[in-house]
């Protein structure tokens, strides 16, 4: 060995290499699911049939919705509105009674509704 810096600066380089453990990139936590938000409490419910607990009858009420185009809107298609005008009838639930199109304009649905306000469990 003729010169010992060189060999001595080699083995430094080997053993820091060598010594160094792989750099791991940081990744962000796994996104875990969030839990299903619980309804409102004034969520408003299409009831199929009467319910067997307590509830208050707040009467028959007459809904009329138009769309444009030329069909008439379904029930699925009215349905969101529907409910915004039982909620702010003061009900929480409804029985929908008949429900037909208009004869003069096909662009009408209209709808009679049992309003409800069901108490909690």
């Amino acid at each position: 060995m003729k010169n010992p810096l060189v060999v001595v600066v080699l083995l430094s380089l080997v053993a820091a290499c060598s010594s160094t453990p792989p750099v791991v990139a940081e990744r962000d936590p796994a996104p875990t699911a969030a839990p299903a938000p619980a309804p409102a409490p004034d969520d408003v419910q299409h009831l199929t049939a009467y319910p067997t607990g307590g509830y208050e009858d707040l009467g028959v009420m007459q809904f009329t919705f138009f769309r444009p185009g030329i069909l008439t809107p379904s029930l699925n298609a009215v349905m969101d509105e529907l409910k915004a005008k039982v909620r702010q009838a003061g009900g929480n639930a409804f029985v929908i009674l008949n429900q037909a199109p208009d004869r003069a304009d096909k662009r009408v649905l209209h709808l009679s509704a049992e309003l409800l306000k069901v108490q909690s469990p």
